[in-house]
């Protein structure tokens, strides 16, 4: 009997365990209500154990890359199969007249991002890993999105795996693997193609890690998020249902 109040502490409306994440009880009561949680929150309560370690880094763009493809036009084709359907843009040289300019976008930043999830997955699993950026973009089209939104961090959280297993993953965004990835998030229309192939081939890191790293067990995890994400309550509306809400 002890043991299950240890593990398992309700105060009022407050469901506490010691190795879950801090969590609330709307029955009875709070029918007439939604409970929404922080988004940080709902992201780490999927991969959360408590006897695990989880280690935080940041990336962000490589000002060398945006550099690099600032000002810079290529001759481009579009490419069309036996059926005269559209497959996309790609580069052709012999094309001299018309020029695509390249820029480091945020619409680039996505496919990078895209590609390295995929390779993280690859190597670490799915469930070991989450990632969400510092500046989140609300009520703005991806179009409106001001350019240097790219330099802006995204912050990774590995579970059970030291940060230089992440940063070795970051390092090969140009790799063979890295190149399939993205054609396979650009695919038909191939839009950033050109400047993904333009930094392949110039051997320019996409992104790169912040040396900032924060390593922490699930219990001091636990405790930082317990503590610091806020819950919201709000009334449902007419057409909820009892499905709305953040889990």
């Amino acid at each position: 009997m002890s043991n299950d109040r240890d593990n398992k502490i309700n105060l009022g409306r407050i469901v506490d365990s010691n190795n879950k994440l801090l969590d609330f009880d709307l029955s009875g009561d709070f029918d007439e209500f939604n409970l929404y949680k922080n988004d940080i929150q709902i992201k780490i309560k999927k991969i959360f154990e408590i006897n695990s370690i989880y280690t935080f880094v940041m990336t962000t763009a490589n000002t060398q890359a945006e550099k690099a493809l600032t000002n810079v036009s290529i001759p481009r084709k579009y490419a069309f199969d036996s059926n005269n359907e559209y497959k996309g843009m790609y580069l052709d040289n012999s094309k001299k007249n018309d020029k695509y300019t390249l820029s480091f976008s945020p619409a680039v930043m996505d496919t990078y991002l895209k590609t390295l999830e995929d390779m993280i997955v690859n190597k670490i699993g799915k469930d070991n890993n989450i990632s969400y950026p510092l500046l989140e973009m609300e009520n703005i089209h991806n179009l409106d999105r001001p350019h240097d939104i790219i330099h802006s961090p995204v912050v990774h959280i590995i579970k059970n795996n030291p940060d230089y297993v992440f940063r070795n993953i970051v390092d090969k965004l140009n790799s063979d693997e890295a190149y399939t990835f993205a054609k396979k998030h650009e695919l038909p229309q191939c839009y950033r193609m050109g400047e993904i192939k333009f930094l392949r081939e110039k051997g320019i890191m996409p992104l790169i890690t912040l040396p900032r790293t924060w390593v922490v067990d699930g219990s001091m995890l636990k405790n930082a998020v317990d503590f610091l994400s806020q819950f919201r309550l709000r009334y449902k509306s007419r057409s909820s249902s009892d499905s709305d809400g953040d889990s």
